[in-house]
């Protein structure tokens, strides 16, 4: 038996098996070096680490032999031997080019979560699984994919159901091991945003992610968990309560049903990692998607507040990634927050006030450094966590994986005017978001607005985004029902020669109506609002001068 030793495959072995001069080639090389090695000079040496000896095998060394191997290998190269195809039975779940992929066939088949696993025969061989949640799964191998960057996804998972196959409902999934796909990040990366440009899913899994169901122990203890997160969540407060809010706005506009953020955590954070969330999904596609855009939501509040609500420092943007991740050119209405992993290979970017969306740079050259360590290694792990946050972020949103250090002066990436980024940047920046299709544009009086109730919704949602010291102020003007438009939250009014002259917590262009600490450094031409009085007098305030300029307009 021949197989690949790197976790993941390098996809060679095809190449050795499509004729057999390839692969008799491989063995005379191999006999030469067995035949050629004198084991550290002792002659009774049955082998060693430079011919037929590895590591792993220390406990089995008494079955291995050089001897016998050159005497295999001789009779394998000699002259008068044929070799001829043959037939392998793979009803056993043996299929798979490397020892991960067989390695996720067994864990699927023994996952809890899947009532049955069948090998098909009828055309080219395939996997019927069925979850315990009644969803019926086709799983087919080395699927050849669609897009500016061919790639061939070691599985593809598709619904059973013609009837119900779509784009969003096939998954490609890539299992890849440390030492070769640390080289190739960049490849890795195209591939991803290609089959993602054509509406599909893509997932990525490492040898530290998949159980090996086959183990003495049955243990998990290769098996590594991620947290999504930059900073663990709390289990109550403020953000939760912010959390909440945006929850229950959602739904009451109609936007869908969110899962409680303790459930989330629990569900989705905590003890998992990409195969578990990956079965979840199969059981249930669109609960997952649900978390998923949850996760986008509660990820991005991270980078933009603390847990007390404090603001962070923001980061800016420009040019087509600012606008395909805001679905809007318009400057002033991006909020982006950021999250850099602690080994500072990638960073991750968060719109927070238009889709949620996310854009992931990672710097391929610094993972490269590390291709000879150990896939346990900090850089391995590293690697697994950056694909596990791709993998949640594109079940949420559309996303954007760029194998390229973020430009600090928020410029777009250099690598952005090729195929297959340029495209998804064109697209993506001519989409609404999915998950937050748009505030609704209230800066009108709320005598203009009809829909009240989506006025409340939207003011908890505003909470999110005012700092602590504005919440009451939120609540009378919810309760006031003054409309807002949460683009205008954390206004950044830029004068004449293009700089920021005055932040805004609060404002209403077409009435030229602001809140801030600092009225004096407002424009003229703007009616400003001292952000430190009392709120009830300061919301009262708002309200009469937003109802007196209007008609002044009038």
């Amino acid at each position: 038996m021949v197989y690949d030793t790197v976790p993941g495959g390098t996809g060679y072995l095809k190449e050795l098996m499509s004729d057999p001069s390839n692969l008799i080639g491989v063995f005379r090389e191999a006999l030469d070096v067995m035949v050629d090695c004198d084991c550290d000079g002792d002659p009774e040496a049955r082998g060693c680490y430079k011919c037929v000896y590895q590591y792993r095998d220390a406990s089995n060394r008494k079955n291995i032999s050089k001897l016998c191997a050159i005497d295999v290998l001789s009779d394998l190269t000699s002259s008068n031997k044929v070799v001829r195809p043959g037939e392998i039975d793979t009803r056993k779940n043996t299929d798979g080019d490397s020892e991960l992929e067989v390695r996720f066939i067994r864990a699927l088949g023994n996952s809890d979560l899947v009532s049955e696993m069948k090998r098909c025969q009828e055309g080219m061989p395939h996997y019927l699984i069925k979850m315990k949640s009644g969803k019926l799964w086709r799983m087919d191998l080395q699927v050849d994919m669609p897009g500016d960057i061919p790639s061939r996804p070691d599985f593809v998972l598709r619904p059973w159901k013609e009837s119900e196959r779509a784009p969003e409902m096939e998954m490609a999934v890539f299992t890849d091991g440390w030492r070769y796909h640390a080289n190739i990040v960049k490849e890795d990366c195209a591939k991803r945003q290609s089959i993602l440009n054509t509406g599909r899913r893509v997932w990525t899994l490492s040898w530290h992610d998949v159980p090996d169901t086959q183990a003495n122990d049955n243990s998990l203890d290769n098996v590594f968990c991620d947290s999504l997160l930059s900073r663990p969540a709390p289990k109550s407060g403020k953000l939760v309560a912010q959390y909440e809010a945006w929850r229950t706005s959602m739904q009451q506009r109609g936007l869908g049903e969110f899962p409680q953020l303790n459930t989330l955590i629990e569900d989705w954070v905590e003890k998992k990692n990409s195969f578990n969330r990956l079965l979840q999904w199969m059981s249930d596609p669109e609960k997952a998607t649900k978390a998923a855009q949850a996760l986008a939501f509660f990820c991005g509040m991270q980078t933009v507040v603390s847990d007390d609500l404090k603001r962070l420092p923001v980061i800016t943007l420009k040019g087509m990634t600012a606008q395909a991740l805001a679905a809007t050119d318009n400057a002033k209405r991006h909020i982006f927050g950021l999250r850099q992993s602690s080994d500072r290979n990638w960073v991750s970017v968060h719109d927070f006030m238009n889709t949620y969306r996310t854009a992931f740079f990672a710097n391929p050259e610094s993972f490269a450094l590390h291709k000879d360590e150990p896939a346990a290694c900090p850089a391995s792990q590293s690697l697994r966590a950056f694909w596990a946050a791709v993998n949640m972020a594109s079940l949420a949103e559309d996303v954007l994986i760029i194998p390229q250090t973020r430009p600090e002066d928020g410029s777009d990436p250099a690598i952005g005017y090729q195929l297959p980024w340029a495209r998804a940047m064109d697209e993506i920046s001519s989409r609404p978001g999915s998950i937050h299709p748009g505030a609704v544009n209230s800066e009108a009086p709320s005598s203009d607005v009809s829909n009240q109730s989506e006025i409340e919704a939207l003011w908890e949602e505003a909470k999110s985004l005012l700092p602590e010291e504005l919440q009451a102020l939120a609540d009378e003007l919810k309760r006031l029902k003054v409309a807002i438009d949460l683009n205008n939250i954390g206004f950044e009014f830029i004068g004449p020669d293009g700089e920021i002259t005055s932040t805004f917590e609060l404002y209403w262009p077409d009435q030229k109506v602001a809140v801030l600490y600092e009225p004096i450094a407002a424009p003229g031409n703007i009616t400003a609002l001292d952000a430190s009085m009392p709120a009830h007098e300061l919301a009262m305030a708002i309200k009469e001068t937003l109802t007196n300029n209007t008609r002044s307009q009038e």
